[in-house]
C-alpha cells in the first residue's frame, strides 16, 4: 500500500520549524513536508529493506508476516543524534530501523535486530531528556506478551547500521560495549537440576548474554534490576525472571518453571563481581 493509514505521525523532520506528516506504507516510510500554511508541496519516501525472517516460536505455522502491513508502527525522537528529529520503524521480522533526513532524502542510520516479531514501539525519555529511548514489545502468544517488553536505550541500545553489509544481504551492527560482568547465582526449586552456577556476561550496552553448561542466559542490566531469560535443559520453555537489588548488594527473585514435575517456583539469588 503506497499510503498507509495504520500509523501516522506529525514531526518536524527537515528542521524548518513546520510540522510534517509521516506515513507508514508497506515496507516504506513517506514524509509530506509542510510549509506552515497548510500546504505539502514536497515529499520523500524511503524503502525499508528486509535482511532476515522473523524468529517465530517453534510450532507456529506460517503467519504470512511479509504480507501484513508493516512497519507496524512509527515513532519519532532523537534516537542516535541529539540535534535532529528521526523516525523509527517497528518491523514484522523484529528489526527496529531508524531513518534520518539528509540532503533531501530519508536515509537509514541505525538498525537493531530484536527477538520480537510484529514489533510495536513507543518513544520515551527513560534515562536522559536529550536522547530518546524506545519501549518495544512483540505480539501475544497464549494470551501473554512474549518475550517481555524491553527498553532500547537511545545511542547505546539502538545500534548504528553498517551499510557495507547490504551487498551480501546481511545486516551488521556495531554495538556500544560495556564491561563484562560475572554473576554467581544459586538456583533452588523442585525438579530443578541446578545448584550454583557462574555466568560471565559479554555485554552490549544494557544487554548481555552468557552460557554455562546447558544454561543460556540473556539479560538486561537496568541499574537496580536485572531482567533475565534462561534457557535450560530441565525447563520445557524459557524461564523469565526479574532480579532486584537487595540491601546486602545481591540480587534476588523468583520464576515459574515448567519442569517434568509440572509447574514449580524457582528461587534465584545472584551476586555480581
Amino acid at each position: 500500500m503506497e499510503f498507509g493509514w495504520w500509523s501516522t505521525r506529525l514531526a518536524d523532520v527537515d528542521g524548518d520549524s513546520n510540522p510534517d506528516v509521516i506515513l507508514a506504507g508497506f515496507r516504506n516510510i513517506r514524509v509530506l513536508f509542510g510549509d506552515g500554511r497548510g500546504n505539502f508541496r514536497r515529499m520523500t519516501k524511503a524503502t525499508i529493506a528486509k535482511f532476515h525472517d522473523a524468529n517465530l516460536p517453534a510450532g507456529l505455522p506460517d503467519l504470512g508476516l511479509d504480507r501484513m502491513n508493516q512497519p507496524r508502527n512509527l515513532a519519532v525522537g532523537h534516537f542516535t543524534r541529539g540535534d535532529q528529529m528521526q523516525i523509527a520503524a517497528g518491523m514484522g521480522e523484529g528489526d527496529i530501523v531508524v531513518f534520518s533526513y539528509e540532503r533531501g532524502q530519508l536515509k537509514e542510520t541505525a538498525r537493531t535486530a530484536t527477538d520480537f516479531w510484529l514489533l510495536d514501539i513507543r518513544p520515551g525519555h527513560f534515562r536522559t531528556s536529550t536522547v530518546s529511548d524506545l519501549y518495544a514489545m512483540g505480539t501475544l502468544i497464549r494470551g501473554d506478551v512474549y518475550p517481555r517488553p524491553r527498553v532500547f536505550q537511545g545511542v547505546a541500545g539502538i545500534t548504528t547500521a553498517d551499510t557495507s553489509a547490504r551487498a551480501t544481504g546481511r545486516s551488521r551492527v556495531s554495538h556500544a560495549t560495556a564491561p563484562e560482568i560475572s554473576l554467581q547465582a544459586q538456583l533452588r526449586g523442585d525438579c530443578i537440576d541446578a545448584a550454583t552456577e557462574r555466568w560471565k556476561f559479554a555485554r552490549s550496552g544494557m544487554f548481555g548474554s552468557a552460557q554455562q553448561g546447558s544454561t543460556t542466559v540473556e539479560a538486561l542490566f537496568d541499574g537496580s534490576q536485572i531482567y533475565a531469560r534462561l534457557s535450560v535443559a530441565y525447563s520445557k520453555e524459557p524461564i523469565e525472571t526479574l532480579l532486584s537489588l537487595t540491601p546486602d548488594g545481591s540480587y534476588s527473585g523468583t520464576a515459574d518453571v515448567l519442569t517434568s514435575c509440572g509447574w514449580n517456583v524457582m528461587t534465584i539469588t545472584a551476586k555480581a563481581d
